[in-house]
């Protein structure tokens, strides 16, 4: 009996078959390495904008050494607080006086630098109309009240409890000093470190 021939079409069929799962390989392929760049651009993305957040925060961070005028002039806002020794102070009292508020921290190296500078001032002109007031920023108060015992500091200081009083102000770094005339108004607000001159020519501006 004849042997029945060969049949093919399965192996076509195979072929077909094998070629369809061939393609579909090529496509899982394709849509991987998609996806892998896709994953690859996310994290390029987010590490560019943690960079970018890191950046930001130094800039406005507390001790960030860029000087010059720290927010627009205007009219200052009122403030009241409890000095380290126990005694009110409240801006609506020092009306008509020139006043010199600075915001600082024991932590803080060029506050260290120039508050020898606020002092000598200080003493030069507190017969001439002109108050020195400081605020502790972000600072312990033992911390504090050893700063200012350390460079013998005397005009009134406190702490900025809640940090309600340097958000009135815009402070964005420290040392910040305001300059408020005696009508009321904020001569200038500057953010960073004052050399005793400047210090001078500014108190100048605001003395009565």
């Amino acid at each position: 009996m004849p042997e029945p021939e060969q049949q093919y079409a399965p192996g076509l069929g195979a072929g077909v078959d094998g070629g369809v799962v061939g393609t579909g390989r090529v496509e899982a392929d394709a849509g991987s390495g998609l996806g892998h760049r896709r994953l690859r651009l996310g994290l390029a993305l987010l590490l560019f904008l943690l960079v970018l957040a890191i950046g930001l925060l130094l800039v406005l961070s507390p001790g960030t050494p860029t000087t010059g005028e720290a927010a627009p002039r205007g009219s200052a806002p009122n403030f009241e607080f409890t000095t380290f020794e126990g005694q009110k102070l409240a801006l609506s009292r020092l009306e008509g006086k020139g006043v010199v508020l600075n915001f600082w921290a024991s932590w803080c190296v060029p506050c260290r630098e120039e508050m020898p500078y606020f002092e000598i001032t200080y003493q030069a002109y507190k017969d001439r109309g002109v108050v020195f007031v400081g605020l502790a920023m972000q600072d312990r108060p033992e911390d504090s009240q050893v700063f200012l015992e350390e460079l013998r500091i005397t005009y009134p200081n406190g702490p900025d409890d809640g940090g309600d009083i340097s958000v009135r102000y815009g402070v964005a770094g420290l040392p910040t000093t305001v300059f408020i005339a005696p009508d009321g108004k904020v001569a200038r607000n500057w953010q960073g470190a004052l050399s005793e001159e400047q210090l001078v020519a500014f108190v100048e501006e605001i003395a009565p």
